[in-house]
């Protein structure tokens, strides 16, 4: 069976999540004991992400309003393109050639104002699994001594990208990332990329925040 045939059955099936809809006022959906492919493919499908806290079953979330950034809408400073510029010099870009060192590398990188990850093992084990069933892919920024720079991963189904988790170890290199992603992605018909929620970065990047029902209603057209 080919990546693209299983990927078509699993969006053929019948839901086991709640309606989005009903999630609660901060996004709240369901709770569940289980994390697979099937139910991952399952939730994104249906704007529905996990979301997993320590000392909690794994939290299932659809907010509203919803992060997107919309491709052609792009934003890059002057000072992203100057970074972009010296990076290029000696790094290049790759696609889908180090997803397990990406998403161990989001999972172990210190942000500021955040204490732990949400990507625990069990994560990391499942979106491997997605990765290699084709609904899940990764972004690199790579240097001339091969090591990682930066790397973006998150959930392809058809035309819809929802990127899930970055890092950056230079200045700006997480966005230099994001945007070859969001780029390299248009020219592949995904007119918009799921950020889930705002953060300073995919903000300064031109990402905008939409109700839920419109992010519903762009989802099933990119899923048609």
């Amino acid at each position: 069976m080919t990546k693209l045939v299983l990927i078509e059955r699993l969006l053929s099936r019948p839901s086991v999540f709640p309606k989005a809809e009903l999630a609660s006022e901060d996004g709240l959906l369901c709770f569940s004991d289980q994390l697979s492919v099937e139910l991952l493919v399952d939730a994104y499908s249906h704007g529905i992400f996990p979301w997993p806290q320590e000392g909690y079953p794994i939290m299932w979330f659809s907010p509203d309003p919803r992060g997107i950034l919309v491709n052609d809408k792009l934003h890059k400073s002057k000072s992203q393109l100057k970074s972009e510029k010296k990076l290029l010099s000696h790094c290049r870009f790759e696609r889908n050639s180090r997803f397990e060192e990406v998403i161990r590398g989001c999972a172990t990188v210190v942000r500021k104002g955040q204490a732990g990850t949400w990507i625990t093992p069990k994560m990391v084990e499942v979106y491997i699994n997605l990765n290699s069933v084709g609904a899940a892919e990764s972004f690199e920024l790579i240097d001339e001594g091969d090591q990682l720079v930066a790397g973006l991963y998150g959930v392809r189904l058809k035309n819809y990208f929802s990127a899930e988790s970055m890092f950056g170890t230079k200045p700006d290199s997480s966005k230099i990332v994001l945007s070859y992603a969001s780029t390299l992605l248009a020219s592949e018909g995904v007119t918009w990329i799921d950020t889930q929620m705002l953060t300073q970065v995919t903000s300064q990047l031109g990402a905008e925040l939409i109700s839920r029902n419109q992010f519903l209603i762009l989802l099933r057209e990119a899923l048609h």
